[in-house]
C-alpha cells in the first residue's frame, strides 16, 4: 500500500463532506463535533485521496479487495494501511479524536471504489471492517483490545449493516 501513497499525483476531487448521523451535531447534550478543518487532518485526507484516486491507485485498491479472501477485510486492510501511512506522512499530527473520523471517511471512499469495480458492499461489510480496524489500531498500539472485543460482542454487524443501508437508501 506504500507504493499508492508515495506514487500518488495529479488533481484530485476534494474530500465528500463526512455523513452526520441524524439529529447528532445538534442534539442538546451531544459531545462536540470533531474539528475536519484541523490542517493535520485535511493533510492526511489529502494524501489518502491521492493514493486512492491517482495515479491508478483506485485501480489497485479494487484488485486488493478482490483478491482477498473475504471482502470486509479487504476493505478493512486497505483503509486501515491508508490511514496509517496517511498519519505517518503528516507525523502524527492528526489529533486521536479524528483518527477515527479519518479511517471511517477513508473506509467510505475504498468502498466506494470497491462498488465501482463490481464488489457489492453491504452496511454490514463496512460494520464488520470498521469493527476490525479498530480492533487492530487498539491491538497495535499495544492496548489490550478484550474490553472493546467483549463491547464489540454485543453489535451485531447484520442489525448494523441493516441500518447503514437504510440510510444510504
Amino acid at each position: 500500500m506504500a507504493g499508492l501513497i508515495e506514487s500518488a499525483g495529479g488533481k484530485l476531487p476534494p474530500p465528500k463532506p463526512a455523513a452526520a448521523a441524524p439529529g447528532a451535531p445538534d442534539a442538546p447534550g451531544a459531545a462536540p463535533e470533531a474539528d475536519e478543518s484541523n490542517p493535520a487532518y485535511q493533510a492526511a485526507m489529502k494524501i489518502a485521496m491521492q493514493a486512492l484516486y491517482g495515479a491508478g491507485g483506485a485501480k489497485d485498491v479494487a484488485k486488493a479487495i478482490q483478491s482477498a479472501s473475504d471482502p470486509a477485510e479487504g476493505l478493512a486492510d486497505t483503509a486501515y494501511e491508508m490511514v496509517s501511512i496517511a498519519d505517518e506522512k503528516t507525523q502524527g499530527q492528526v489529533p486521536d479524536e479524528l483518527l477515527v473520523s479519518l479511517a471511517t471517511e477513508i473506509l467510505g471512499e475504498v468502498a466506494d471504489i470497491a462498488q465501482a469495480a463490481g464488489i457489492e458492499v453491504k452496511g454490514a461489510m463496512i460494520a464488520t471492517a470498521m469493527r476490525s480496524m479498530l480492533l487492530r489500531y487498539v491491538t497495535e498500539q499495544g492496548m489490550d483490545a478484550s474490553q472493546l472485543q467483549q463491547a464489540m460482542a454485543d453489535m451485531d454487524p447484520q442489525a448494523l449493516g441493516a441500518e447503514l443501508d437504510k440510510m444510504e437508501a
